[in-house]
Formats: structure tokens, C-alpha cells, sequence
């Protein structure tokens, strides 16, 4: 099953700005919250 804001590439997450382009400073930190839960499942820590 593929994680919270992991990309095709299973070891690249992305989010933010860099998936919708120039939004919110809230919602790039919501992502960055939720893409940094997936990379630690990822990781398995």
C-alpha cells in the first residue's frame, strides 16, 4: 500500500508546494506533518 504523499518512486515523498504549486504556508506544514508520518512508516520507526 503506498503512504501518505509517496510518490511513484517509493522512496520519494512529496508534498506542499511542490505537488499543488504556491498555496497556503498552512497547508504545505499540514503536508510536511503528514508526508513525515508516512517516510517513518517507510523507514519502519
Amino acid at each position: 500500500a503506498r503512504l501518505p504523499f509517496q510518490t511513484s518512486n517509493p522512496k520519494v515523498f512529496a508534498g506542499g508546494d511542490m505537488v499543488r504549486g504556491s498555496d497556503l504556508v498552512v497547508t504545505a506544514i499540514y503536508e510536511g506533518r503528514q508526508a513525515a508520518e508516512g517516510i517513518m512508516d517507510f523507514l519502519e520507526v
